[in-house]
């Protein structure tokens, strides 16, 4: 009876501590959540995450969690949270989801971790958000869906009705980036390139640094071509830098889409080949530890890491 009587008067304090954070629809399936969001006339909120993704455990752990941010989201969304990935954990209502995660996914191009989509009460996807941010940004982030004007697809629509100028245009690859928009960013990046003129200037050398990520572009090849012109502008090494973060990106992606079948001497004798002027002996080092971890080859990771570790960890050492 006193154990009773106990759990009676915890229960006020166990709503309060429920209530203090974001609120999120537990047992929805996506036609209800939307159809709830209608009925009520607010916007819908989805969380877009994966059971393997650290931001999006930082962002449910630390921000979705706060008093101010729940009283924002409980007020202005009907929430839900959406696992795209599949687990042998995965309890029935995570299952019963699975159908629906993988529309999500595809009708709205979800491939960053965590994507926030926001609807508007009749279901039109208006806002997108991506990564993790702090409480404050977060709130102004999503205050935008409110706003024509402020809407990230108000903007894509935009551009997709042939807005060409190159203000709005270089806004809007840096507005795709925040929102793990990779299609959007990555066009709206190569249409701003192409509407420069001198992209030598600091400004325009920073912008390819952070949106060059494909060989085939522009930025790339202009990098490659003159490295050193981009050294005297952004700082030295800052060309080496950009090139081998796309090169061995690209070599990563080739290694993942041959499902393995691939001659690795062979791969790396190509792409040094390739581009000589670059150095990549020890970006290859790391490179084959990481093959060898993706193909659970566990003797042949052991000696690459040693060797990696050998060669690169002394060379720092002496270095500090």
């Amino acid at each position: 009876m006193k154990r009773l009587f106990f759990l009676i008067l915890m229960l006020p304090f166990a709503a309060v501590a429920q209530e203090g954070g974001t609120r999120f629809e537990q047992h929805l399936s996506w036609a209800q959540a939307k159809g709830k969001a209608k009925k009520e006339n607010k916007y819908l909120f989805v969380d877009c995450f994966t059971t393997w993704c650290s931001p999006c455990k930082k962002m449910k752990n630390e921000v979705f969690a706060q008093q101010k941010v729940g009283d924002f989201f409980n007020k202005n969304f009907v929430n839900i949270e959406v696992q795209m990935d599949k687990t042998a954990k995965d309890n029935a209502e995570i299952k019963a989801w699975y159908a629906d995660a993988a529309v999500i996914a595809k009708a709205y191009k979800v491939v960053a971790y965590p994507t926030y989509l926001i609807f508007s009460p009749d279901g039109e996807l208006v806002h997108q958000m991506a990564g993790s941010q702090d409480a404050d940004a977060f709130i102004a982030d999503a205050n935008k869906a409110f706003k024509p004007e402020t809407r990230y697809l108000a903007r894509v629509k935009k551009y997709q009705a042939g807005e060409k100028d190159p203000a709005f245009l270089k806004a809007l690859a840096v507005a795709a980036a925040e929102a793990g928009d990779d299609d959007t960013k990555n066009k709206a990046a190569e249409d701003y390139v192409a509407s420069q003129k001198d992209l030598y200037s600091k400004e325009n050398l920073e912008f390819l640094g952070r949106f060059t990520k494909s060989s085939k572009s522009k930025g790339f090849e202009l990098i490659l071509k003159d490295p050193d012109t981009v050294d005297a502008v952004l700082g030295k090494g800052r060309a080496d830098e950009i090139l081998k973060y796309v090169i061995m990106t690209e070599a990563a992606a080739t290694l993942i889409e041959s499902k393995v079948a691939i001659n690795m001497d062979e791969f790396e004798a190509k792409t040094k080949l390739k581009y000589p002027s670059v150095d990549l002996v020890k970006e290859f080092s790391l490179f084959w530890v990481q093959f060898y971890d993706y193909t659970k080859n566990w003797p042949a990771f052991q000696t690459a890491a040693l060797n990696y570790m050998r060669i690169y960890a002394m060379k720092q050492s002496l270095i500090s």
